[in-house]
């Protein structure tokens, strides 16, 4: 915990001091869930109702969130054809393995 309140007070200063790219900020916080999820891959509409909160109240929040991280190449996205013959194809959502490994 002191150090979780140590690390909050650091952010904080840092946010205080410069520019905050809210880019960032929304990334990092979709980068979290996909970690707390052990999630490998996703389809893009699972991700939309895993995600939605406070940070995320809309879709194009989440797809801004996303263009940063496959930016990175935290994360890759692929339309796949519809299951069952559904002619609207879906995004998968494919997670870099190496956000799972310690720092």
């Amino acid at each position: 915990i002191e150090i979780g309140e140590y690390y909050m007070k650091q952010a904080i200063f840092a946010y205080s001091t410069g520019d905050i790219d809210l880019r960032a900020v929304k990334a990092e916080k979709l980068l979290d869930k996909l970690r707390a999820n052990y999630v490998n891959q996703i389809k893009q509409s699972e991700l939309t109702i895993l995600a939605r909160g406070a940070v995320f109240r809309t879709t194009s929040d989440i797809a801004d969130a996303l263009n940063f991280l496959e930016e990175r190449g935290y994360i890759r996205r692929e339309k796949v054809p519809g299951a069952n013959g559904n002619p609207k194809k879906s995004t998968i959502i494919f997670v870099n393995p190496r956000i799972f490994e310690a720092d």
